[in-house]
């Protein structure tokens, strides 16, 4: 009874957490709070309050964040239909950070960047610059990676599979390069 009480309360939790941090991804424009930190005439605690917004509203820290609750959900959902395994919050938070890393490195590889507030980069005022994230794209990233670590989260043998994948991608890479 008690694992039950502790299930429901991490589920419903984590499903604020994650639409709270969606909201914010989406609303809350994070290149006005890196302008705000790296203003000369504020305190250390409205500098540091903006440090905060800007770690949960960027791009890809605000994905980071989604992808790690979205494994975790994951997890204690499979348990929650299933009760008969045990959940392990810590494997599934390192199922979400490795969806996390992927989605990273495949916006590096595509883009060659990964995206930051305007603010930072020299010239990128344009919705068509690759460097800059738009609403419907921080939408279509945040959902499809959300719903990738919930499924690897609910379904470890499926991101085991997956590791073997890239591990045979890369074993495969790695005998062309000696042949």
């Amino acid at each position: 009874m008690k694992s039950k009480t502790v299930s429901t309360v991490v589920l419903g939790l984590g499903l604020f957490l994650w639409i709270s941090l969606f909201v914010a991804g989406s609303v809350v424009p994070s290149d006005e709070l890196m302008k705000l930190i790296r203003a000369d005439d504020i305190t250390l605690l409205t500098r540091a309050g903006g440090l905060v917004g800007f770690v949960f509203t960027w791009t890809w820290s605000n994905i980071f964040w989604l992808c790690c609750i979205s494994s975790v959900l994951g997890e204690y959902g499979r348990e929650a239909m299933s009760p008969r395994g045990k959940t392990n919050p810590q494997a599934a938070l390192i199922r979400g950070f490795f969806i996390f890393l992927a989605l990273a490195t495949g916006q590096l590889v595509i883009v060659g960047t990964i995206s930051l507030p305007p603010s930072l980069l020299e010239g990128a005022v344009t919705p068509e610059d690759p460097s800059v994230v738009s609403a419907g794209q921080y939408f279509r990233i945040a959902t499809f990676c959300s719903f990738l670590s919930f499924f690897v989260g609910f379904s470890p043998k499926i991101f085991t599979s997956l590791l073997k994948r890239v591990e045979n991608m890369a074993s495969s890479e790695n005998q062309m390069h000696h042949s």
